[in-house]
């Protein structure tokens, strides 16, 4: 008991690394599009902009810091979910000119409802992480692994307990209890494991496969990277979600390893001008300082995140490149949102029947 209080605060400390704060307010509309920016952003001592971004704070932080440094713009930001996001600006409630991050479905249905500028040029991302429509740039790609903490999950399956290494694996009555997956109604990292499965395995298979996932959760966090953290203190040993956030934990000394599996589900975090923002030549320059290869590399630094631009190499610890990942060709850019009656029925019914439900086959009944 004493492990767990102490596991747990904790916990609380890291998730308050990802904690931000949101804005409203009525935005300006518009929707001229302005001159191709250059190379290296412009002095704009007088500029100021407002950031919504739903990435982790301390990549926010550093980026906005030496943005301000070699512009003099002052940047408001505020760190939100990525659905929040999504809510407040189709629902005209926020004051925000640019938004970074969530991912290539939600700026898609901005663009679709006429909510943001479009561009003229688009140089260094590889062609397959293109916006066709020109409405958002690519700043990183995220991919679904599974992590493991091997520490807790020798001890709750036994020393020769062979790992999971695929989602085949893990619908197996075998990890009943014994796994933290992204919330659907919260994260969009839930979304994309939905959407990848049913894409990749059609809707008969894809579903039985989502049904011994879900029915395998002992819990359903908020955040895909609140996910990673609980498996990171041992709180489970099994989760699957983006990979980036789970190498950010075993960075930062935790044991946390991860598997790409086979056909893993994959998208984008963008960054996009709103329309209808009052801050327009600083918002472009933002997304322009965003997709610069320094910055690209600052970003991966910090977030374990691969670029998307090809004349960057990936990261060394993933040894490949963007061309070699074991993605699935079934789950593109813009195809990562999936919720239907039928899959968010069965995963509300499936929510509510793992509700307490921890370790299961490891509990004993009581006298």
């Amino acid at each position: 008991m004493r492990r767990k209080i102490a596991a747990a605060l904790l916990c609380l400390a890291l998730l308050l690394l990802s904690a931000g704060c949101g804005t409203a307010g009525t935005p300006v509309s518009g929707a001229a599009e302005p001159a191709a920016p250059s190379s290296e952003p412009d002095p704009l001592p007088e500029g100021q902009l407002t950031l919504m971004a739903c990435v982790n704070e301390d990549v926010v932080r550093a980026v906005v810091q030496r943005f301000t440094e070699q512009t003099g713009c002052r940047v408001t930001y505020a760190c939100v979910p990525a659905i929040q996001a999504k809510e407040l600006l189709l629902s005209d409630g926020s004051q925000a000119d640019v938004l970074w991050g969530a991912t290539a479905d939600v700026h898609k249905r901005l663009a679709d409802r006429g909510l943001l500028l479009r561009y003229a040029e688009d140089q260094g991302a590889a062609r397959f992480y293109l916006d066709t429509d020109r409405c958002w740039k690519a700043v990183s790609v995220e991919f679904l692994s599974i992590g493991i903490n091997p520490q807790t999950f020798r001890y709750l399956m036994g020393e020769e307990a062979p790992l999971p290494r695929s989602l085949e694996d893990l619908a197996s009555p075998l990890y009943r209890g014994k796994l933290v997956l992204p919330d659907l109604d919260t994260s969009y990292t839930g979304t994309l494991l939905a959407s990848s499965i049913l894409r990749t395995f059609g809707d008969q298979r894809g579903m039985e496969l989502l049904e011994g996932l879900w029915g395998n959760a002992a819990e359903f966090a908020q955040t895909d990277l609140m996910a990673a953290q609980k498996v990171a203190l041992g709180l489970y040993p099994i989760t699957v979600g983006c990979y980036s956030d789970q190498l950010r934990m075993s960075r930062a000394g935790f044991p946390l390893e991860s598997q790409v599996y086979a056909l893993a589900g994959w998208s984008v975090a963008p960054v996009s001008v709103l329309a209808r923002g009052s801050n327009r030549d600083e918002a472009v320059a933002f997304r322009e300082f965003l997709v610069s290869s320094e910055v690209q590399e600052l970003i991966g630094a910090l977030d374990q995140a691969m670029s998307p631009r090809e004349d960057i190499p990936a990261p060394e610890h993933l040894d490949a490149d963007i061309l070699d990942f074991p993605v699935s060709s079934s789950a593109r850019v813009n195809t990562s949102y999936f919720k239907d009656e039928q899959v968010m029925e069965l995963y509300q019914r499936m929510k509510e029947n793992n509700k307490g439900v921890l370790y299961a086959e490891e509990r004993q009944p009581e006298a």
